[in-house]
């Protein structure tokens, strides 16, 4: 487990030519008095001075609504501020005078916002639209030796196919949900065809072939290193990467102990039937022929995959005594050590209706930190295709584990796929003794204020019995584990709810809404567990509007109202959750280091005082947990901090533990 103290020092460097940009944690204390003030004779902390300037401008106080600080270092600067947000519906107003943030050095208030956007704006500049990795592997190679590139290009213009705001059932059936998803799709490839058609015009002037999947905006080709600068010179190119190289399963542990015991399908009556999800592995091969595992599509042909076989079972096992997540789903299965493979097997889960998407492997530097460009593409199926990629965090935890780093590993890293850790139930029915699975990756991404969190949830990942190649059943334990049970549980709740399948940002906050079990850390967020472990039972009550309740809005932009409001009638005394996911724009100049945007989580009372919020930086979604002191109608307000890119769509949910 990290420290605070850890946490407070992680540096993220950015190799710009000759000169360095970072971001850096320099504390958390927003009670510190600066040298600078005390120097001026203004024993002011930086949140008394911002307070101060709140109450200015509006005219009154609000203290209890200015954040505690966020201080961090400037990435070519390295000037030291510290930032602060305001909660509630105060925020436009204060945000239309300027900045709060305060530098640190000199104690005068700025715009952190701004200066932040203009040095990010000047690394771009220096670095051009390589990627880091590319960078560093370009310069151990000759201008005329290969390098295989995966190219990103950006679409023209903006989306026109919407799927419509909802608030409970979406009503829709899976075939209205599909049709919908595949309109998104092909407005996308529409909008991407005369921009890729320019990128695939230039590699041809120089001889090379290139491959794409239809629908997605990256293009794969392997190049000369001299022609960089010309791929660089196409407009339409945003971003050039390296690919990721190999691969592995994240299964670290093979024992015979424990059944998963997913039997939330008996008591809720559901068990997939008419759903379809897939999943993606490093290696090609099929899934063993199994007396328990009926309905798989295999999208290619080779060796029986004893990994693929296991993770297949947790998701649909029929066997009475062993059984899956959602028996009877159909289950789409393919796997490849290439990603340009890997990602046309992805599209082809979804075009034939898979709306979660389980991946179950690493492939990529786990030195780099920010997402990769196998980590965007996850993020543009979500936004895209309306689908949710669930990836295991990784087996890097400890010794004797995958590695000893904590790095999450790629294609985890991305902000819209939910990311699964792994905890170790020790073989009990209750909760009691539960821990933390000693290999699960717990290392978060870097990014601009170094306040993402991966991964978000955790789940069954030690000793789970699953199908094995010869017709029975062995156990296992990974986070290749963990993530086929959440996959598992998204199609259960498609199952609930057909038209959900194209909500992934609704199932995602449904299940985080309902993650209350918490292993370790701090109860609502800490760093092995997240928000904390799945409870599946929970999650398809929420659906059901028992317990709980959950709606999402309709496309929303920049320009869109905020606050985006609801309510909801809660019981006094009972630990209440709330939780709201958006979008992460790929399309966004800085998507590696920072949201497109930044959205802040209030709740009110019946008489309208505030009982909690959330005020996280660098994620698409916010947390937060209180105990109502009275039954009644409380409003649940999302408002916008932050806006350079369409947060898009909206999803709420929220949870009172019984």
């Amino acid at each position: 487990m990290k420290s605070s103290a850890m946490r407070k020092n992680i540096i993220l460097s950015l190799a710009i030519g000759t000169a360095t940009g970072s971001f850096a944690f320099v504390g958390t204390n927003g009670g510190t008095t600066t040298n600078a003030q005390a120097n001026l004779g203004e024993p002011r902390t930086p949140r008394e001075r911002v307070q101060d300037e709140v109450r200015r401008r509006l005219g009154r106080s609000i203290d209890e609504k200015v954040s505690e600080g966020h201080a961090m270092l400037l990435p070519l600067s390295q000037r030291r501020i510290m930032r602060f947000k305001v909660a509630g519906d105060d925020a436009p107003r204060v945000r239309a005078g300027g900045g709060i943030d305060v530098d640190l050095e000199t104690g005068s208030l700025i715009d952190g916002d701004a200066l932040l956007t203009q040095e990010l704006a000047e690394i771009r500049r220096r670095n051009g639209k390589q990627s880091a990795s590319l960078r560093r592997a370009a310069t151990s190679i000759g201008s005329d030796e290969l390098v295989e590139v995966a190219i990103t290009i950006a679409p023209e213009g903006d989306p026109t196919v919407f799927k419509p705001a909802v608030h409970g059932k979406t009503g829709m059936s899976h075939r209205q949900a599909e049709n919908l998803r595949q309109a998104s799709i092909g407005d996308f490839e529409s909008r991407l065809r005369a921009h890729r058609g320019k990128l695939l015009d230039k590699l041809k002037e120089n001889g090379i072939e290139a491959t794409f999947s239809t629908g997605a905006s990256t293009v794969f080709a392997k190049v000369p290193k001299r022609i960089l600068s010309d791929i660089e010179s196409v407009s339409a190119v945003s971003e050039i990467d390296t690919v990721s190289v190999g691969g592995e399963n994240e299964l670290n542990i093979v024992s015979d102990t424990l059944n998963y015991n997913p039997e939330i399908h008996q008591i809720m009556g559901i068990r997939g039937n008419g759903v379809t999800v897939g999943i993606v592995e490093v290696a090609s091969g099929t899934i063993a022929a199994h007396t328990n595992l009926t309905g798989i599509v295999e999208y290619g042909t080779g060796s029986v995959r004893s990994h693929a076989t296991g993770v297949a079972g947790i998701i649909k096992s029929n066997n009475t005594n062993d059984p899956g997540f959602s028996p009877q789903v159909t289950l789409r299965h393919g796997g490849s050590a290439t990603q340009s493979t890997r990602q046309t097997i992805f599209s082809s889960h979804v075009t034939n209706s898979a709306a979660s998407i389980s991946l179950s492997y690493a492939a990529g530097d786990t030195t780099v930190r920010s997402p990769n460009s196998e980590d965007k593409f996850l993020d543009e199926r979500f936004t895209v295709d309306w689908v949710l990629p669930i990836k295991s965090a990784g087996n890097r935890g400890a010794t004797g584990c995958d590695g000893t780093d904590g790095h999450t590993t790629h294609p985890g890293l991305g902000y819209n796929t939910l990311t699964v850790g792994g905890f170790n139930d020790n073989n009990t029915v209750t909760r009691v003794g539960d821990s933390i699975y000693n290999c699960s990756s717990f290392t978060d991404p870097t990014s601009a204020n170094s306040d993402r969190e991966k991964p978000e949830i955790v789940a069954p990942a030690v000793s789970i019995r699953t199908t094995n190649t010869t017709n029975g059943f062995t156990a296992g334990s990974g986070t290749s584990y963990a993530a086929p049970g959440v996959n598992g549980l998204a199609a259960l709740m498609r199952g609930g709810d057909p038209g959900i399948g194209i909500y992934p940002e609704l199932t995602k906050a449904i299940i985080m809404a309902t993650s209350t079990w918490n292993i370790e850390g701090n109860a609502v967020i800490s760093d092995n567990d997240g928000v904390g472990a799945i409870d599946p039972l929970a999650a398809m009550q929420v659906l059901q509007r028992s317990s709980g309740d959950h709606w999402a809005s309709g496309y929303m932009s920049c320009n869109s109202t905020f606050p985006f409001n609801g309510t909801a009638a809660l019981v006094a005394g009972r630990r209440t959750r709330v939780v709201t996911v958006w979008h992460q724009d790929t399309t966004f100049v800085n998507y590696e280091t920072l949201p497109g945007a930044d959205l802040a989580l209030t709740v009110r009372d019946p008489s309208n005082a505030q009982v909690a919020d959330a005020d996280r930086w660098d994620d698409t979604w916010e947390v937060a947990e209180f105990t109502p002191s009275v039954s009644g109608t409380y409003t649940i307000s999302i408002g916008k901090w932050r806006c350079d890119k369409a947060p898009k769509y909206i999803a709420v949910a929220w949870y009172q533990v019984p």
